[in-house]
């Protein structure tokens, strides 16, 4: 497209006075390759932005994090008139964990929730009836009191079980625009953490996340 954008400069007609001339459908062309050009430079940027964060997401820099307060700043990233979100705390004591690296987790996975409820939104369509749910659950690890657990919950659009064993695959994606690496990248976060994540779909989708009360 910056070639064709190119070839479209070159047929302007100059004039004796040496100012070069374009008839609206030329101007219209070179407009519209360059909002190509435009759109597909943010696509590779972001392309770029999710593979770096895969890259990167080992290296931890822990500290002391107020999950109440970190859910609360990625919800706001993400909310949704569409979208009802819920968040249920059993536990005050705070983690040591990298903060930057479990928002980036989280974010991963609200975002996936959210466009699964939207998907399921359109096959209610024009039924309002349909309520889109996240819930954030966040609890004591009942098996081992040095982890604790967060759930995350949606009832929007199921994940297929043959497509289950593959979520977490960087670059597989079910989606129309995506690159596949979110999920990914959550789980890289999770096992440098030296946690676990699970998923389930029945009877709603459901992320298991167990991590340390303390990373060093």
């Amino acid at each position: 497209f910056t070639k064709r954008a190119l070839d479209k400069l070159k047929e302007g007609k100059e004039n004796q006075e040496g100012h070069v001339y374009y008839d609206k459908e030329q101007i219209g062309k070179i407009i519209w390759y360059n909002e190509i050009i435009s759109r597909e430079m943010k696509h590779l940027t972001a392309i770029l932005d999710t593979i770096n964060d895969f890259l990167i997401s080992d290296h931890l820099q822990v500290e002391e994090v107020n999950l109440r307060f970190l859910f609360g700043e990625v919800i706001d990233a993400v909310r949704d008139s569409r979208v009802h979100f819920s968040e249920k705390y059993e536990m005050e004591e705070k983690p040591i964990l990298d903060p930057v690296k479990i928002k980036m987790l989280v974010l991963n996975i609200l975002i996936n929730a959210k466009e699964a409820i939207l998907e399921e939104r359109k096959r209610h369509c024009p039924d309002n009836h349909y309520r889109g749910e996240i819930e954030i659950a966040v609890c004591a690890n009942s098996a081992n009191e040095n982890l604790f657990d967060i759930t995350i919950s949606n009832n929007g659009a199921m994940i297929q079980k043959e497509d289950l064993p593959k979520i977490f695959e960087p670059f597989f994606t079910t989606k129309k625009s995506g690159e596949g690496i979110g999920l990914a990248v959550s789980k890289r976060i999770v096992t440098a953490h030296k946690g676990k994540i699970s998923v389930e779909c029945e009877p709603i989708t459901r992320f298991i996340i167990s991590l340390p009360m303390k990373m060093r």
